[in-house]
């Protein structure tokens, strides 16, 4: 499966942006909010594993040479940190990390993966990287002061979305992103969740020792519930069961006995005080499973909850060694 490159903006859209973001950043919102398909549209992605090499690292950046993702701004990026000891790459990176459109990186139009709090990109390294094209259901969150109170931001979900977004259980992943449709967004170096708390939809700062909520900051909201009909998502809580140490096993059939499978996972709500705590997704060469763990040394919580995204295993012609690779 491939995605279609198109840009997502026409130039009256652009324009129109562009307009609002002079105007103030409570204006841009509304621009942002525009650009949501209806509910069942279909969407084409790209899914593929990116690791950090001495060729593409510099600095905090790895950055990302993919032919279809070269030279498109627009894109929606979401990135999961990886750690596979069956196939031997990855490993821990217990920092915030998020994609960047660096034009200014290499000067050709690219994508990177950075360490928010600067610290050196470390070679070997491994990444999920999903990206939806406009056709996605999928829309743009900014942390403003309309919307932030101490911890939290409240999310407000396009009309034609509320059903989902509001729901008891929604399924909805969320992912931090630097540059979206020409803006650059503010870092945010603490872990997030996103959680229903009637009525309304929140995304939380998960940080112990954080009082207020960054303002400026970008996340791209996925509702997993409308992609494909809900069959790339699905809810997991960590239990007795499951929990060993710092990971929580997922039990599913696309993911059992499948190191090439390409996962995006975010947090679906706290339980008890903030956990500042990163999580990634971890293939056990022994159990032959794939778990969400902390980066950090914090045992994993009964309770904790997520959202997790299997993108299918699929032929593109950027394979490597049979698995969704590109590097």
């Amino acid at each position: 499966m491939t995605i279609t490159c198109r840009q997502t903006f026409s130039r009256a859209t652009a324009a129109s942006a562009a307009s609002a973001a002079s105007a103030g950043w409570a204006a841009v919102l509304a621009v942002l909010g525009l650009e949501v398909p209806a509910p069942g549209h279909a969407a084409t992605m790209l899914y593929f594993v990116h690791q950090a090499t001495a060729g593409n690292v510099s600095g905090s950046f790895t950055e990302i040479d993919h032919p279809q993702l070269n030279d498109r701004p627009d894109a929606r990026v979401f990135v999961a940190q990886a750690w596979n000891e069956l196939l031997g790459h990855g490993g821990e990176n217990p920092r915030a990390v998020a994609p960047r459109y660096d034009v200014d990186f290499s000067n050709q139009g690219r994508w990177s993966i950075f360490n928010q709090d600067f610290t050196a990109m470390e070679v070997g390294l491994a990444f999920h990287v999903v990206v939806t094209d406009d056709t996605a259901p999928s829309f743009l969150h900014l942390t403003h002061d309309d919307n932030a109170t101490g911890i939290g931001s409240t999310v407000h979900c396009p009309p034609d979305h509320a059903t989902t977004c509001l729901g008891a259980t929604p399924e909805l992943l969320h992912g931090h992103t630097l540059d979206a449709w020409g803006f650059r967004g503010a870092r945010f170096l603490v872990p997030t969740s996103m959680l229903f708390s009637p009525p309304n939809l929140l995304l939380r700062a998960e940080s112990g020792s954080f009082s207020d909520m960054i303002l400026g900051a970008l996340f791209w909201v996925l509702l997993g519930d409308e992609l494909a009909d809900g069959d790339w998502t699905f809810q997991h809580t960590a239990t007795a069961a499951t929990i060993a140490h710092r990971t929580t096993r997922l039990d599913d059939p696309r993911l059992n006995a499948e190191p090439g499978a390409v996962l995006f996972v975010s947090r679906a709500g706290p339980i008890g005080p903030p956990l500042d705590e990163q999580i990634g997704v971890f293939y056990s060469s022994d159990t032959g499973s794939w778990s969400v763990f902390h980066e950090g040394p914090t045992p994993m919580g009964e309770g904790e909850r997520f959202v997790v995204l299997v993108a299918p295993l699929f032929t593109d012609g950027f394979e490597s060694g049979g698995l969704s690779w590109w590097q």
